[in-house]
């Protein structure tokens, strides 16, 4: 039965590492394909879903970590939000990706209301961030510190990349710091968690 437990987190780590390393990859190659104007190519639409699928796969991971690993539930429904959010932020990317002038065949009203609607979602985003953050902040454990980092981080980015957009940078550069930054973190904190895991098989023998 113990073994079973042992076996069942080592390997929601193990997950957690694979779609956190696989999420930066894609950002990557996001990033490296905005750079070189290749937005309209079905690759690129292609990796707005796989974007979308392995956002909602981290934010998973890092739930099943905190409630199985960890028994920290608290922030669950935060993960929840932030899952919802993410999803329905990717596919207004994947639709933008696909119909550029979308906004602008909105009518004025449409327009308002979609606008309220992603501003409303991005507010929600911020607040539920720092709720996260805040939570694992409170805790000893290294891999939920680590995981305030990345929530933190996220908070952090919000206005930079507000900011970056009056800066003469090419805004893919400035897109890969700022979704490859917290993802840094995030696989730190499992990397440490697999240590601290084989530590405790080892020393349990």
């Amino acid at each position: 039965m113990n073994n079973n437990i042992t076996e069942k987190k080592e390997s929601n780590i193990t997950k957690g590492i694979a779609f956190s390393i696989s999420l930066l990859i894609v950002n990557f190659i996001n990033s490296t394909l905005e750079y070189f104007n290749y937005e309209k190519s079905w690759f690129y639409s292609f990796l707005a879903t796989v974007t979308i699928l392995l956002t909602y796969r981290v934010l998973l991971s890092i739930k099943t970590f905190l409630n199985e690993n960890l028994n920290l539930k608290t922030a669950n429904n935060y993960i929840y939000i932030l899952i919802f959010t993410s999803i329905v932020a990717g596919l207004t990317n994947k639709l933008l990706i696909k119909n550029e002038n979308l906004f602008e065949s909105l009518s004025s009203n449409n327009f308002i209301i979609v606008m309220v609607g992603l501003i409303t979602i991005i507010i929600i985003d911020f607040i539920c961030y720092y709720k996260l953050a805040s939570i694992l902040s409170k805790k000893t454990n290294k891999t939920a510190l680590n995981f305030s980092k990345f929530a933190y981080t996220i908070i952090v980015m919000y206005p930079i990349g507000l900011l970056s957009i009056a800066l003469p940078i090419n805004t893919a550069i400035i897109g890969l710091i700022l979704t490859i930054t917290p993802l840094i973190f995030l696989i730190n904190g499992f990397h440490i968690a697999k240590k601290e895991s084989k530590r405790f098989n080892y020393a349990s023998k």
